[in-house]
């Protein structure tokens, strides 16, 4: 164990930041006009579901503590919206907070989790941050089978495959025949699944597909209120447990962490669950909207789900560094993700979120559309202008 002031080197090889080398340039940059780095929402939350709304003579005892496992009547909310009993529920600081304890309760120092590629950039950290080690697995953006997929990065170390759909970042949903297979693959080589299923309720035009129904005996599902009602600083989500057993393990790690999940934030979720179907109805055709027409603009495939494109630039980079090209945006206060933050193979990527900002808005800077991906990126009539 290092001594002061030395770090753990699993913890001190962790990026703080996909910009952390951008730092010193961001900070001078100031507050960006052009935010699209971060999937989040121009929506506020459903009316009745904000944190305005909230009284403690209509919830007394808000402030105070709740059980550990969740507020009693959101954990029944749940139980009745996803037909699950209620001592398979934990609820948890997001999504975020709950794959931190899968990790931290089923991964061991040294044992390998297998991460399908492009993934959201966290899910690699949290499992180095718990000692384990995250195996990058190229996957959205292949044709091969799961199993051929799969099959190279297994070893005896590997304990869980991790699995986002529909997918942060590309948009893709995964099929029948994929998830079939990917649960087949599982059970075979006794592995669990973390389904992080965070943006079910953001598909376009499909039906998304739930990991659990396949393989209920062995899938831990990850859902958030952050994303599907706009209450990313809430910080509430919560994981469905494939049996009591495990979801105790949970709570073990839960309450030796952050005990539990703000009262308040799980009061505000309960009432979004109960009241937002008609808001989320608006918000999935808001985004739609967005994401085919900055699609079509950008030649792009229209995503299946989520808020984000994932856009190679590698055809208009002309030998430059994608160094510069962050640079360049940065100097424009635009900030979108690097791709080598969703795997090592996608260096010459970008991701933006097309629902951070409002539509048509253009009076104040902040169309995401026609303020930012046209002007940015077309500029003068050339397609990709800020590169040149």
């Amino acid at each position: 164990m290092p001594k002061p002031p030395n770090l753990n080197t699993h913890l001190s090889n962790l990026r703080g930041s996909p910009y952390s080398k951008f730092a010193e340039h961001i900070k001078n940059m100031g507050t960006p006009t052009y935010p699209l780095h971060i999937g989040d929402t121009y929506l506020t939350p459903v009316k009745g579901a904000c944190m305005e709304d909230l009284t403690e003579k209509q919830y007394p005892g808000m402030h105070r503590y709740t059980k550990t496992v969740g507020y009693p009547d959101l954990v029944r909310e749940i139980s009745e919206c996803y037909c699950i009993d209620l001592d398979q529920i934990l609820v948890t600081p997001g999504a975020t907070g709950g794959l931190f304890l899968l990790a931290q309760t089923f991964v061991g120092m040294g044992e390998e989790v297998l991460i399908l590629a492009p993934y959201w950039p966290l899910a690699a950290g949290i499992v180095q941050n718990v000692g384990g080690k995250p195996v990058s697995v190229p996957f959205y953006d292949r044709d091969l089978s799961v199993s051929d997929l799969l099959s190279p990065y297994l070893t005896d170390k590997t304990v869980a495959i991790y699995v986002n759909t529909p997918n942060n970042p590309t948009g893709l949903m995964l099929n029948e025949k994929q998830v079939t297979d990917l649960t087949t693959f599982a059970r075979k080589n006794n592995l669990w699944i973390w389904a992080d299923e965070v943006y079910e309720k953001l598909v376009f035009d499909d039906c998304h597909i739930e990991m659990k129904t396949y393989a209920p005996e062995r899938t831990f599902s990850l859902y958030s209120f952050s994303k599907v009602f706009g209450m990313a600083g809430n910080r509430c989500g919560f994981i469905l447990g494939p049996n009591a057993q495990t979801v105790r393990y949970l709570q073990k790690s839960a309450v030796n962490s952050f005990y539990s999940v703000s009262t308040a934030s799980q009061i505000a979720a309960l009432r979004a669950l109960k009241m937002g179907e008609s808001w989320l109805g608006y918000a999935r055709e808001a985004y739609k909207q967005i994401a085919y027409e900055t699609a079509d603009i950008l030649d792009l495939p229209r995503p299946q789900g989520s808020t984000f494109h994932f856009w190679d630039i590698k055809p208009y980079l002309q030998g430059r560094d994608m160094d510069d090209v962050f640079l360049r945006c940065i100097a424009a206060k635009l900030l979108i993700a690097p791709g080598s933050s969703f795997g090592a193979q996608y260096s010459t990527y970008v991701r933006f979120c097309y629902t951070c900002a409002p539509p048509g808005n253009r009076e104040r800077g902040s169309d995401p559309l026609e303020g930012n991906l046209t002007r940015f990126l077309m500029s003068d009539g050339v397609r990709f202008g800020f590169l040149s």
